[in-house]
């Protein structure tokens, strides 16, 4: 967002660029709820892609003491 560009936008630009061959993989690594939860569908969608792990690390852990407590 800070660019002008969503995620899914620069997520199917990545896998745009990747061999059909499943030579090269794509994983979506760490992050962060709020911005998952604003483009959820168009993000399932890149996960579908045959050269992206179906997998989607969200940390549910909060900085918050009395959370952790």
């Amino acid at each position: 967002r800070d660019i002008g560009v969503n995620l899914p936008t620069l997520l199917n630009a990545l896998v745009a660029e990747l061999p059909p061959d499943r030579s090269t993989m794509l994983r979506i690594g760490m992050t962060n709820p709020p911005f998952i939860l604003e483009d959820l569908e168009e993000i399932a969608k890149v996960l579908c892609h045959p050269c992206v792990y179906s997998f989607l690390h969200v940390p549910v852990q909060s900085g918050s003491d009395p959370v952790l407590d």
